[in-house]
């Protein structure tokens, strides 16, 4: 054996001689730095289960909160309606008073001075009036259509205000140029039905006139079915009218 050969197991033995204690420090280092990163993942692990647990309870809490609130809306819509039944009862009972008091004032009231005493009925029968627009106009509003003997539908004064407003005797005027040819052969409910079509199609379709509509019922303080039953009515009268000149023209 050379003296080369020789020395290469004493390289060998010093070199695990000196690298053992680097490899103990690098693997007690990562065993140190392993367990400290478990500790952090752990840690992070416990505050998401109590962060879980902060969030059941808000969503507990939430819901129970929900629950009081909609008893408590409930409640005063219930308040309210009693409230509001009441103050129409009280009115009806005040009115009837009233009415009482002035037929009782009639029997057997002075007669002694009759231009007071007619001075005071009148007095007393505007207060009973007052009272009746006000039960009035918290009833059901009044319509802008009506119908007269059974005949077809027309305006009322509500109906003329609203078709003054949406100038809809000039719309009616304007399209019945284009539908006077379509009613020939129809019947009367036929020619109706053709007139609420055209005005919902033209209320769906054309943004002028849709304009028109939503400003009509903002000026008249009315709604959406209104204002269109209105042009409808205004448009089948324009398109009778007209079919009455044709027919009278060919006579």
């Amino acid at each position: 054996m050379t003296e080369a050969a020789a020395t290469v197991p004493w390289l060998f033995v010093a070199g695990a001689i000196f690298a053992a204690p680097i490899l103990s420090f690098v693997i007690i280092s990562c065993a140190f730095w392993i367990g400290k990163l478990m500790g952090r993942i752990g840690a992070r692990m416990d505050g998401l289960e109590e962060s879980d647990k902060d969030l059941r309870g808000d969503l507990l809490r939430l819901r129970a909160e929900s629950r009081e609130d909609m008893k408590r809306m409930r409640g005063e819509w219930r308040e309210g309606m009693e409230r509001m039944r009441d103050d129409r009862l009280a009115d009806l009972e005040r009115m009837r008073d009233e009415r009482r008091e002035g037929m009782k004032w009639i029997v057997t009231g002075p007669r002694v001075d009759g231009e007071e005493s007619c001075g005071e009925f009148v007095g007393r029968m505007d207060g009973i009036q007052t009272t009746l627009t006000e039960i009035f106009s918290r009833l059901a509003p009044a319509s802008a259509l009506a119908t007269r003997d059974n005949s077809p539908l027309t305006l009322t004064t509500i109906g003329e205000k609203i078709s003054a407003v949406g100038d809809a005797r000039e719309w009616a005027r304007e399209h019945a140029r284009v539908l006077g040819k379509e009613i020939e052969g129809k019947e009367d409910f036929e020619v109706y039905e053709m007139c609420v079509a055209h005005v919902e199609k033209c209320y769906e379709e054309d943004e002028a006139f849709n304009r028109r509509v939503r400003y009509t019922i903002y000026e008249c303080a009315t709604n959406l079915e209104e204002v269109l039953s209105v042009y409808q009515v205004e448009l089948r009268d324009r398109l009778f009218s007209e079919r009455r000149l044709v027919r009278a023209k060919g006579t």
